[in-house]
This record gives structure tokens, C-alpha cells and sequence, in this order.
């Protein structure tokens, strides 16, 4: 599965679909695989979950790949790629 972390999950109101977000360390195939690797487990899961919690239905779990946190390096990385170029630039007012 590799180095997975969870990041988030939504439940639906009748609380039989759980959508559960995970973040991956490593390159897109390896975070796919690990998508799909906890996809697999999804059946094993969702019967560990109905038995600790006694619910009156099995919710249903579906993994997620979370690519917020890559978005916002990304978005950082830019912005001071930005910032960087704006301090090396003199201003025209200055002499």
C-alpha cells in the first residue's frame, strides 16, 4: 500500500456510502496502486467497521485519491517562483 495518510472522509446522510480522501507518498503510479490496493480492502474494512460499531446497515466504502495537498505545493512553489522574480526586478521609482 505504501505510505498512505487519511485525510478526510464523507459520510452520506442514511450513513451507507462512506467516501474516504488519502494522500500517498510516491509517484502517480505508485499512489494509484495504493488506491487500489485499499479499494481491495474495502470489503474487509466495511465488515471490521459493521462489527465494532453494531450498525443497522453496512456502509458501502469507496477510497479517494486526495490531491490537495500536491495542488497546494504546487501553488505555493508558484507563488514564490513569483515573489522571487518580483524582489529581483528594481522598482521604477527607485534610483
Amino acid at each position: 500500500i505504501g505510505f498512505v495518510t487519511i485525510t478526510g472522509a464523507t459520510v452520506s446522510p442514511d450513513l451507507r456510502n462512506v467516501r474516504i480522501f488519502a494522500s500517498v507518498l510516491g509517484d502517480s503510479k505508485a499512489r494509484e496502486e495504493s488506491i487500489e490496493a485499499l479499494n481491495n480492502a474495502a470489503g474487509f474494512i466495511r465488515r471490521t467497521i459493521f462489527k465494532s460499531l453494531r450498525l443497522r446497515h453496512s456502509p458501502t466504502i469507496a477510497f479517494r485519491l486526495d490531491e490537495s495537498l500536491e495542488r497546494g505545493d504546487r501553488i505555493e512553489r508558484v507563488l514564490r517562483r513569483i515573489h522571487e522574480e518580483e524582489s529581483r526586478v528594481p522598482d521604477d521609482g527607485e534610483e
